[in-house]
């Protein structure tokens, strides 16, 4: 075994056998045969093997955190498993493989996992699975190298001076670069501490300009990202990063290295941005990869390898901001990096589930029969020639069922969903305990069980996909940008349930899991957004409006991330589409717990934030120039490249653009997000000035109450399925006046809407029939304009002026400016009245009492009060 030196000096050691896991059924997990598992070795050397404990890590997985070592000639290799309950349980004979494990077959550099092998077990016992790790060594080699590593380590015990200069320098570094290929093969964390220790000792005796100082301080950043790998601490992958970024700096234009460098320092910047979800991490990953493209020569074997890295970070891009541009990009660069990898390459099967994932997205985004089946043609083909209990396989499976999962959501054949569900479920099996994809699998499962209860409305189906994700939510590292989804997930399926079975408790827990997943920084703002949304959805199911004012408030505070200013305003009008339906139920909930200040203020931020965000961009900065001359001019030049660059057109990639022209536009997109975050600062530095805190602040109710013309009312009109109110503004007044329309429905605005519709198309359009090929003048119908007014002057224009205190003509009609939402944008309320023939006397229709103008925002008429258009 592992531990014994005797055998370790006698017999030279080929390889390896560690990371030992042995697995049983969910089934079986609570047999009482299982209690006390171990395992021993029979080889050419042992008669009588001595029995190791195996530790249960969890119900189903038993670990053994030591080695068997596989010597020179050992011509033979039982693994026995043993409990305390059955004594010998079954054996596993790996003699014929021995090759495979002494650096033939299986092994993959220096280090492999071997297949899954299941143990040899009489009738009647629970079966088990085993899974290896491999790797091969030579003997005489591993001793020398450590030897003379313990050697150097004792060197530096005591830190050498500064004045033993560059041979101490190079002392450390062949010290740390030694032990970071020690720990590449064993893992260990105090090796990957050690070789951080001397490598930094190393930099730090050498000065900035020495020739070897980008070679330190990329194997200084190798290490930390290493240990951030063990540990998952953000901040050793921020400090490797600090390190490959000036190791890049460093190294001369035209190095060899240099390529390798910049891809090395993308994929270090790719993995911070998963972990935080910073645009900017992802932005300045793209541009390395494409620097490094650009300085591989064509034909070298790493340009597949780059250009799949360049597509992954695009489509990481396009999942982000929803911009179709970056989906074809990542298609195209994808495409490239399989056409250009010979067949039976190693990396192949892994660049076709790339593709795959790239078809995949294109079908969900424009329904693309085609696209999918080319996905699940891709990858299908990565599959084939893995070899089953390759480490790969589970993310195969995983990707394969998610294909067959996006068909049947397409043709809903149940065939495409049993499937999806068995692939899904195999790769669950095949990931290990604390494997760090196996929350994202048991999402993707929960997936697959959610939608077989769509097609069958199985109650069973619904629990184990809830089951599934509440397992993906307890499993995924705290922090990571997943999450959000997660949660989300979790919450829409409980709430699912809530209307299925009217338990209350579900639709409290869909609350509960919808709250947490708007609150996760690191997520996804639009994810963030729609968990708001499904949150103040649940909460209005439980009359909590309390809750519900939380929920929307926490929406309209994530809009500016929605549409934020390093997007062109295409983009940002396209994400802003999400919020438009739910502003009109957000302020009737505020007009219901009395905030009509919030009312106001959501009313005005759900209807105009990219406009708003425009007029910041345009704002006069004559106070600003008073206090600080210098950075007004700083404030203004920012804010005109920033309209300028949010202006753009969209990219179009063609078959012959060059990676050179797409450099080009990605230096754009860099642009607009450098001058985003600088627009940013330079806001947070004047909003510290005295009197400058609200500087392009959404305005709050006051401020828009005391900016109001003097010559009338302000109206607002919100109307929704469940209430319609008026919101009325006046100069000077404390707070908005809220008005209810209790006699008038959404519905009832709709159907006036048709009416009207109807009527105008009698007057000026030609109805073409389908009995009458060259069509007939329309009947004009019986419920004609003057019923449509009357329903608007009894529903909305009378008891608006009896709130605002009309009760008969002024003398002298004042002004009413309306701000209208929904299908009442589309009624003449300036013409609402009854118009009875035989009525002389006033004040039956809104032109005895007012003037009447109309404005698309409250904004627009703060702006230019005397001369807004009627």
């Amino acid at each position: 075994m592992a531990d014994s030196s005797s055998n370790s000096a006698t017999w030279p050691i080929d390889g390896i056998l560690f990371d030992i896991t042995m697995e049983c059924s969910s089934e079986d997990a609570s047999n009482p045969i299982l209690e006390g598992m171990d395992l021993s070795v029979v080889d050419a050397r042992e008669e009588s093997p001595n029995a190791e404990s195996l530790d249960r890590i969890s119900s189903t997985v038993w670990k053994y955190q030591g080695i068997i070592e596989l010597c020179h000639g050992i011509g033979q290799l039982v693994v026995i498993i043993g409990s305390e309950e059955a004594g010998d349980f079954g054996f596993l004979d790996l003699t014929e493989e021995i090759p495979d494990y002494l650096g033939v077959g299986h092994i993959v550099g220096t280090q492999a996992e071997v297949p899954r092998h299941k143990v040899v077990t009489d009738q009647g016992k629970p079966p088990l699975w085993v899974t290896f790790a491999a790797s091969a060594i030579e003997q005489e080699q591993v001793r020398q190298e450590i030897s003379a590593l313990l050697s150097e380590i004792d060197k530096l015990a005591k830190p050498p001076s500064h004045d033993e200069g560059e041979s101490a320098s190079i002392d450390c570094f062949e010290a740390g670069t030694a032990l970071l290929q020690a720990c590449q093969e064993t893992g260990s964390l105090t090796d990957i501490s050690n070789a951080i220790e001397n490598l930094e000792l190393g930099v730090s005796l050498i000065p900035e300009d020495h020739q070897m100082m980008h070679k330190y301080l990329l194997n200084l950043g190798a290490s930390h990202s290493m240990r951030f790998r063990q540990t998952g601490n953000l901040a050793d992958l921020s400090i490797a990063i600090e390190h490959l970024q000036k190791s890049a700096v460093l190294t001369p234009e035209g190095h060899p290295d240099r390529p390798g460098q910049l891809s090395n320092l993308g994929n270090s910047l790719l993995l911070r941005f998963k972990q935080t979800g910073h645009v900017a991490d992802l932005s300045i990953a793209i541009e390395h990869y494409q620097k490094s493209l650009v300085l591989t020569p064509e034909g070298h074997p790493d340009v597949p390898r780059q250009l799949n890295n360049l597509g992954n970070s695009f489509l990481m891009r396009f999942e982000r901001t929803g911009d179709s541009a970056d989906l074809s990009t990542a298609i195209e660069h994808l495409q490239k990096s399989v056409v250009f990898t010979p067949e039976g390459h190693p990396d192949m099967s892994g660049l076709l589930n790339n593709l795959r994932s790239s078809f995949l997205m294109r079908f969900e985004r424009t329904g693309d029969v085609p696209d999918l089946s080319t996905a699940i043609e891709h990858l299908q083909k990565s599959v084939v020639p893995t070899p089953e209990g390759h480490p790969n396989m589970p993310k195969q499976l995983s990707n394969l069922g998610n294909s067959f999962l996006m068909r049947f959501k397409q043709t809903g054949d149940s065939a495409d969903i049993s499937i999806a569900i068995e692939h899904l479920q195999k790769s669950a099996v095949l990931t290990p305990e604390g494997h760090p994809d196996r929350p994202g699998q048991l999402s993707n499962l929960g997936n697959s069980f959610l939608m077989r209860f769509k097609q069958t409305d199985d109650s069973a189906d619904l629990s184990i996909a809830i089951e599934h994700y509440q397992k993906s939510v307890v499993l995924a590292p705290e922090g990571h940008s997943d999450m959000s989804l997660r949660w989300w997930r979790l919450g829409n399926t409980l709430l699912t349930r809530f209307q299925k079975t009217s338990n209350i408790e579900d639709c409290q827990a869909a609350a509960l899991n919808l709250c947490l997943a708007a609150a996760q920084n690191a997520g996804s703002p639009t994810v963030r957004l729609r968990a708001s949304q499904a949150w103040a959805a649940c909460c209005l199911l439980m009359k909590d409006y309390v809750a519900c004012l939380r929920a929307f408030t926490t929406a309209f505070e994530l809009l500016p991330l929605v549409a934020s200013l390093d997007q062109t305003i295409h983009n940002r009008h396209t994400s802003l589409l999400r919020i438009i339906h739910v502003t009109p139920t957000a302020v009737g909930v505020a007009l219901v717990k009395k905030r009509n200040d919030l009312a106001l203020e959501w009313f005005e931020q759900g209807r105009c934030i990219t406009w708003t965000q425009l007029n910041q961009l345009r704002t006069p900065v004559d106070l600003l120039q008073q206090r600080d001359a210098q950075l007004a001019e700083q404030f203004l030049a920012v804010s005109q490249a920033l309209e300028i660059s949010g202006s753009r057109p969209q990219p179009s990639w063609t078959a012959n653009t060059t990676i050179t022209q797409q450099i080009q536009v990605e230096g754009q997109v860099r642009s607009q997000l450098k001058l985003a975050q600088e627009f940013e600062q330079l806001l947070t530095q004047i909003r510290d000035f005295p009197n400058f805190n609200n500087f392009l602040c959404p305005p709050k109710a006051a401020a828009i109450l005391s900016q109001l013309p003097m010559d009338g009312p302000l109206v607002l009109l919100n109307i929704n399925e469940v209430r319609c109110d008026a919101l009325a503004l006046i100069h000077g007044a404390d707070e908005p006046i809220r008005i209810s329309l209790n006699n008038f429905t959404h519905e009832k605005a709709e159907l006036l809407r048709s009416q009207l519709g109807y009527y105008l198309s009698c007057d000026k359009v030609r109805r073409h029939d389908s009995n009458n090929r060259a069509g007939r003048i329309a009947r004009r119908p019986d419920t004609g304009l003057p019923h449509i007014l009357r329903e608007l002057w009894n529903g909305v224009v009378w008891p608006i002026l009896k709130g605002l205190g009309y009760s008969r003509p002024p003398a002298h009609r004042n002004r009413i400016w309306w701000c209208l939402t929904g299908p009442l944008s589309f009624l003449p309320i300036h013409a609402a009245g009854i118009y009875d023939p035989d009525a002389k006397a006033p004040g039956l229709c809104l032109s005895d009492f007012a003037v009447s103008s109309y404005i698309p925002t409250v904004t627009t008429l703060l702006e230019n009060p005397r001369t807004t258009p009627t």
